[in-house]
């Protein structure tokens, strides 16, 4: 992947290494696509135990049975939850400083330079995609903002509500 997106803005790999000097803005964009993977593959794994565990509540149980299934399950989440919401927050601040890079790359790379300018574009949808799932993400894990196991069972019982009222 890094080697792909060193092609994207530019650089062979050799020039994708961080602390690369001959251009501040191409190590700093490096270090800011690195993270953003890293952050994405974290999310991930989080997000398979998350999919996994929330398969054990049973929405149509009786709601002294349904509540109590949350309760178990936000026990076993919480912490995965806190994690994904914060990672996700960190992923959209990268989207930004990635974002700010671009264009300052963009606005640099001469216009005859058609190549990179369609690099950079390629990246430009990336990020694009990138954001959407991270913000489908934020609002998925908004319960799990607080470590407070009460107000995060009463958020997902008031989505659940919601979802119940939508069908």
């Amino acid at each position: 992947m890094l080697r792909w997106l060193g092609k994207i803005i530019g650089r062979s790999r050799s020039e994708t290494k961080i602390g690369h000097q001959r251009d501040p803005g191409n190590s700093s964009l490096d270090r800011y696509l690195r993270r953003l993977l890293e952050v994405q593959k974290e999310l991930g794994e989080i997000g398979n135990f998350l999919k996994e565990s929330a398969s054990h509540i049973k929405p149509q149980a009786p709601e002294k049975d349904f509540m109590k299934q949350i309760a178990e399950e936000v026990n076993k989440q919480m912490i995965p939850g806190f994690r994904a919401y914060y990672l996700a927050q960190e992923g959209m601040a990268l989207l930004k400083l990635i974002a700010i890079t671009i264009a300052v790359f963009k606005s640099n790379t001469a216009a005859e330079n058609t190549e990179q300018r369609q690099n950079l574009e390629v990246l430009s949808k990336y990020i694009d995609e990138a954001e959407l799932l991270l913000r489908q993400t934020l609002d998925s894990m908004e319960p799990y903002k607080t470590l407070d196991s009460n107000k995060i069972v009463e958020a997902i019982a008031a989505r659940m509500a919601e979802r119940k009222k939508t069908q």
